[in-house]
């Protein structure tokens, strides 16, 4: 009865440590599979190795793939890596002084 008791509890602490995010190598892992921050850790690591911005084939297919899955096109995920910067925060800051601007003209 007790082998069958000791079973269970470590049966059910195998089960709930894979259902929480465990520390590795300074990013949060979940349920063990790689995410955002690590992504972004990777492309700032390949970038400092290299001392360029990191290619497509710097990567495995499968890192890849993730990479675009979380970020959406290779540029946003260079963006959010902080690698180069934002075409889409430069458009809407010009945007907004666009808008000021004609605010101006028009109270003349």
């Amino acid at each position: 009865m007790r082998l069958n008791v000791f079973a269970v509890i470590f049966m059910s602490a195998l089960v709930l440590s894979h259902s929480f995010a465990f520390f590795a190598k300074g990013v949060f892992i979940l349920s063990g599979e790689k995410n955002r921050e690590y992504y972004i850790k990777l492309l700032r690591s390949v970038a400092a190795d290299t001392g360029r911005l990191p290619k497509k084939s710097d990567f495995a297919a499968e890192d890849i793939n993730k990479i675009k899955g979380y970020f959406g096109p290779w540029r946003y995920a260079l963006e959010a890596a902080g690698l180069i910067a934002s075409k889409r925060e430069d458009k809407a800051e010009k945007n907004r002084e666009k808008r000021l601007k004609s605010r101006n003209t028009s109270i003349k």
